[in-house]
């Protein structure tokens, strides 16, 4: 019996262009796929940068939202031009595991840029869209309630020493403070105290993230003999600490009584030398260590990391 060769050959190449194309196609999906992976860490690169931007300018008092997308407008992602628009950035409070669009405080910034890709081979489809999210925050600092006044130069090495609003220009250099935004009026010392540490005869309460940007109410009073009693206790670890304390604004004079409503200008860490509960005025003296003008960088000024 004769085999029709003719017959295979046909059926050979039939087959043979069937998974050619199969082939092909698994092929170029792969190369769109790779593609559309490789161009998806450009843009997780972009959204980790503009969260971070956004989330630096806001611990400073600037504007997150024109920082961040500022910042994308100098990125390229798959060889086309970043956009950000303001809608992709949200500004909100982080936690610690969640993020809380518009929660309070603000010391968070999410953003969450979008790209159209034009795919190489595009069997399924011509584009395809990519979008990555960041978020960004600036971790509080260990804070007492206390805010110094706005017309003295904070840098390294000024001595600020706390009493009551009936001393001079040493003593009014700095006042008790609230940074609880719901008090439109100072709360007293009975709040106030709440916010010392434990150790020091306080309740240990966390203050709410201060920002450059955001009023504060403060008052002069005076240290009282309880208050001075709890910072002497065994368990105080206050003197020898250093502390990130806010400046107020110029309208804050220093060594005039300090009293009402500020905003918050800068930050200076300070380092507690000592307290004095037996002398009239009863007293804190601390030095100025790092000014967060001067030097950014410095341990406890706010900077911003990647949460998620």
């Amino acid at each position: 019996m004769k085999t029709d060769r003719t017959n295979q050959r046909g059926q050979a190449l039939v087959y043979f262009g069937i998974f050619g194309l199969v082939f092909f196609s698994l092929a170029a999906l792969a190369v769109d796929v790779g593609w559309q992976v490789f161009v998806g860490r450009e843009a997780q690169v972009v959204a980790d940068a503009t969260a971070l931007a956004g989330a630096t300018a806001l611990a400073r008092g600037g504007d997150a939202t024109v920082a961040a997308t500022s910042f994308a407008s100098e990125d390229t992602v798959g060889g086309q031009a970043t956009s950000l628009g303001s809608s992709d950035v949200q500004v909100g409070n982080w936690d610690g595991g969640t993020f809380t669009v518009g929660g309070w405080p603000s010391n968070a910034v999410r953003t969450t840029p979008s790209f159209t890709l034009r795919n190489i081979f595009g069997l399924w489809s011509g584009t395809s869209l990519i979008h990555r999210t960041a978020t960004a925050a600036f971790q509080g600092q260990q804070q007492l309630p206390i805010a110094l006044c706005g017309t003295m130069p904070w840098t390294s090495g000024i001595t600020l020493t706390f009493s009551s609003s009936s001393g001079g220009l040493d003593a009014n250099t700095a006042a008790w403070a609230v940074y609880n935004p719901s008090y439109s009026t100072f709360p007293g010392m009975g709040v106030v105290k709440s916010y010392l540490p434990a150790g020091c005869g306080g309740s240990g309460w966390t203050l709410p993230q201060a920002v450059v940007g955001q009023s504060v109410r403060i008052s002069n009073g005076a240290i009282s003999s309880s208050v001075c009693n709890g910072f002497t206790q065994p368990t105080c670890t206050m003197v020898g600490s250093t502390y990130l304390f806010p400046i107020l604004d110029s309208a804050a004079v220093c060594g005039a009584p300090l009293n009402g409503s500020h905003q918050i200008v800068g930050f200076v860490s300070v380092k507690i030398s000592g307290i004095d509960c037996v002398n009239s005025p009863r007293s804190i003296t601390g030095q100025a260590t790092e000014s967060c003008a001067t030097n950014p960088s410095a341990t406890l000024c706010p900077s911003a990391g990647l949460v998620k």
